[in-house]
């Protein structure tokens, strides 16, 4: 009958989603202790406090069953279970007849939003004939919020965890803002295995070395900048508008758990050590490419010239009239821009 078609579906839902994470256990845990406080604790005020507690436990009750809920969602990728927590990757191979022979991109989006930011420069890469991989980071899209402190460590974990899933040992990875900052910290740790492997290569969309990604307002036009490209932003945001009832409340926990936790400004040290590899390996560095916009007022453009001194072995391309949404507003010239890049290593 209906009710056991109904449990079928939750079977199948749980076994998609994966097993639940120890992070998932402890909010759990948590939610069900405080709603036995708030049933337990006497108020002095019986009518006000009646209706503030039922208030609060009717909260707590529907972020625990938002938790669960959520796992009935199919996202457009499949879900990765990492000792951390769960992480939805979406995986596409070339669009184009013409499929190139060079390694995968590995896409690692900001702060803010999932791996729709990347729609346009992924569609892009896709019709150059690139096989595209992308992933919400931990707190944001699809991917579960993650254990333990928010700090690059974490992401950094979570893409090895990604790459060795896929069984990939050689990409050319592209971080965003954030996630720029992801992929030093990254380079920083696996620059020895990219470095030994022939043509693979490390590409920064946006190399962020100081914190002021995290210490700036986000400007509310977005600094966008070329005609029609208002239109791309408000397709992306209405496509992150639409997780809401997915993400609930774990979206301001995981944004406020990263600005405690990532001080970008401790990356500096990471980008300088990663810029000496080369030299105290003896072999060339890490072929490290960073696209900037010069109308960037989130991540200014002297952070070129600070990435320069720390990664000597460093090639840019500064972006005329382009803010910080470049990856949006100008996909298609920064897919060409990387893929001139590739081409030439």
């Amino acid at each position: 009958g209906g009710g056991a078609a109904l449990w079928r579906r939750w079977l199948v839902a749980q076994r998609e989603a994966g097993p639940f994470t120890l992070n998932d256990h402890v909010g759990t845990t948590l939610r069900m202790l405080l709603v036995v406080f708030l049933l337990r604790r006497r108020w002095p005020r019986p009518g006000v406090a009646r209706r503030a507690r039922w208030s609060c436990i009717f909260g707590v009750l529907a972020m625990e069953a938002h938790s669960w809920l959520a796992r009935w969602v199919r996202p457009p990728g499949h879900m990765v279970t990492l000792s951390m927590g769960r992480v939805h990757v979406v995986d596409e191979g070339p669009s184009s007849v013409q499929a190139s022979e060079a390694p995968p991109v590995v896409l690692v989006h900001g702060f803010v939003g999932s791996h729709h930011y990347y729609m346009y420069l992924a569609k892009a890469l896709r019709d150059a004939g690139r096989r595209v991989v992308r992933f919400d980071n931990y707190g944001r899209g699809f991917s579960s919020a993650g254990a333990g402190p928010m700090d690059a460590e974490l992401f950094v974990d979570q893409l090895r965890g990604v790459l060795d899933h896929l069984g990939l040992a050689k990409v050319d990875l592209v971080g965003y803002s954030m996630g720029g900052a992801i992929s030093i910290a990254f380079a920083a740790r696996a620059a020895s295995l990219l470095a030994r492997l022939p043509g693979a290569s490390l590409a920064l969309g946006l190399a962020v070395v100081a914190g002021f990604a995290l210490k700036r307002k986000y400007g509310g036009d977005w600094e966008m900048t070329l005609p029609g490209s208002d239109a791309r932003l408000t397709e992306v945001h209405a496509i992150e508008l639409s997780r809401v009832p997915i993400e609930g409340f774990k979206l301001p926990s995981a944004l406020g758990r990263t600005i405690a936790s990532f001080p970008m400004a401790g990356l500096e040290e990471k980008a300088r050590t990663f810029g000496r590899q080369g030299a105290t390996s003896g072999k060339p560095g890490v072929p490290t490419f960073a696209v900037w916009g010069t109308l960037d007022s989130l991540v200014p453009a002297r952070g070129l010239e600070e990435l320069k001194a720390l990664v000597p072995h460093l090639s840019s391309h500064v972006l005329p009239t382009a803010g910080h949404c470049f990856p949006i507003e100008r996909a298609e010239e920064t897919a060409e821009l990387l893929t001139r890049f590739w081409a030439g290593q």
